[in-house]
C-alpha cells in the first residue's frame, strides 16, 4: 500500500494538539506521507508550520460526526491511507474504554488506525518507530502488519518480535513457535531492521504490553482482529482492545 494521506480525527470532545504528537505525525513524513487531514478539528499555527517544514501540507475537513461510520466515510472521501486517532489519556480510565466508536473504527476500518493517546505535560520526543513492539500471532492481519512495518526499515532503530503464550503446547509446538520467532526475525534483520524475538506467557494483551515496558518500546503494532464466531466474541475480550486499554504508548492497528 503506498502511503500518502492521512485523516487525524478525534472521537472525543478535543484534542491537546501536543508537541511530543507532533513529533510522532511529523515522523510519518519519511514513511511517504505528504498531506495530513484534520477532521473535524482545527490544528493550531505552530503544527502547521512544523508540518510545512516537513514538506507535509495541513487541511481540516469538517465534521459531519464522531463516530465511527462518518470518521471511516471522512477517510474514503479523503483517500486517507491510514487514520490518526488523537484521545485524551485520561478516556483510559473510564471503565469501557475503548468505547464503542473506537471499537468500530478498529473493527471496520479498511486502511490501518494509529492510536495515540495524549497526555498533559508528556515532553516525549523519543521517534515513533524508534524501538518498535511488534505483536504476532501469524495470522494475515500480522503479516500484512510486518508487510507494512518493512519498508519503514530506515525509521525503525530496533524492533521487539513477540508472541505469546496463552495455552499449554507440546514439545513439538514449542519447537515451532520458536521456528516462526526464528523466521520473523530473520526476514527483518534482512531488511536491515535490528530485531530481536521474544515468547511471553500469559494472557495476550497483559504481555504484549509488558513487553513494551520490558524494552522501552515507542509503539505497538499489531494486526486486526480476526473472524471469530460471534458467541465467541461475546465471551472474548479482543486482545487488541486490552492492549489500547492498557499500552503506555501509540498503538498501530493493521487490518
Amino acid at each position: 500500500m503506498k502511503m500518502t494521506r492521512l485523516l487525524c480525527a478525534s472521537t472525543g470532545e478535543k484534542c491537546l494538539f501536543l508537541p511530543s504528537t507532533l513529533e510522532k505525525i511529523s515522523e510519518l513524513r519519511g514513511a511517504g506521507f505528504g498531506e495530513v487531514v484534520f477532521y473535524g478539528v482545527e490544528p493550531p499555527d505552530p503544527w502547521r508550520e512544523t508540518l510545512g517544514q516537513v514538506s507535509m501540507t495541513a487541511r481540516v475537513m469538517p465534521s459531519e460526526g464522531n463516530d465511527a461510520f462518518h470518521i471511516l466515510g471522512a477517510a474514503k472521501e479523503a483517500e486517507a491511507s491510514m487514520v490518526v486517532i488523537l484521545e485524551e489519556d485520561s478516556l483510559r480510565e473510564r471503565d469501557a474504554f475503548p468505547g464503542p466508536v473506537l471499537k468500530d473504527l478498529v473493527q471496520d476500518s479498511p486502511v490501518p488506525v494509529l492510536i495515540i493517546l495524549e497526555k498533559s505535560g508528556d515532553k516525549t520526543v523519543k521517534g515513533l518507530f524508534s524501538h518498535v513492539i511488534y505483536g504476532t500471532n501469524w495470522t494475515e492481519p500480522a503479516e500484512r502488519a510486518l508487510g507494512l512495518l518493512l519498508p519503514l526499515r530506515d525509521f525503525i532503530v530496533a524492533m521487539e518480535v513477540v508472541h505469546v503464550i496463552n495455552e499449554k503446547l507440546t514439545v513439538r509446538d514449542m519447537r515451532e513457535i520458536k521456528e516462526k520467532l526464528t523466521g520473523t526475525r530473520r526476514r527483518c534483520l534482512d531488511q536491515g531492521i535490528d530485531a530481536e524475538a521474544h515468547y511471553y506467557a500469559g494472557d495476550t494483551a497483559e504481555e504484549i504490553v509488558t513487553s513494551s515496558r520490558d524494552y522501552r518500546g515507542s509503539v505497538i503494532v499489531v494486526g486486526g482482529i480476526t473472524a471469530k464466531p460471534l458467541l465467541a466474541r461475546l465471551l472474548q475480550e479482543e486482545p487488541v482492545f486490552g492492549v489500547l486499554k492498557r499500552s503506555p504508548v501509540p498503538v498501530l492497528i493493521v487490518p
